[in-house]
């Protein structure tokens, strides 16, 4: 939650799994109410990425079978109990959010992760997903990160 003006408001934020191969469909549109920022939802989502192997036809523990399979996986990680993780329709581009992650997998075997600020103008981070532990490992020991207003 961040405070302004004696008002506290939760960081919202947009998830979405996107099916690259298939002309960036979207897959899964997950809203989260609180704690969306990316040294919160962005570290959340980085740990649960680490986890997870992308596999065609292989399953096993640590493995999503396909991107579809991962959207599944995603929701089960973070959906705990009532309240703060919602999913929406898949074309819900405007929830009111702070920050839109998407998680792609272009090749078919790796994470893509693009964050957005506010709405889908400009995404102020692009990378695989060792590039994406870089960010969040920086913001996570600065807090430095892009304000999404």
């Amino acid at each position: 939650k961040r405070k302004l003006n004696s008002i506290t408001m939760g960081t919202r934020s947009l998830t979405r799994v996107i099916e690259a191969h298939n002309e960036n469909k979207r897959i899964v549109t997950m809203y989260r109410q609180y704690d969306g920022h990316l040294y919160s939802h962005g570290k959340d989502l980085a740990t649960l990425l680490n986890k997870i192997t992308l596999t065609n036809g292989k399953q096993g523990r640590g493995t999503a079978n396909g991107i579809q399979c991962f959207a599944a996986q995603l929701i089960a990680h973070f959906k705990k109990g009532p309240g703060d993780i919602y999913l929406m329709p898949t074309d819900t581009d405007d929830a009111m959010q702070d920050y839109i992650y998407e998680i792609s997998s272009p090749n078919g075997s790796g994470f893509y992760v693009e964050v957005f600020s506010n709405i889908k103008s400009f995404a102020f981070f692009s990378g695989d997903l060792s590039e994406f532990n870089k960010l969040i490992s920086n913001e996570t020991k600065s807090i430095n990160f892009p304000l999404p207003f």
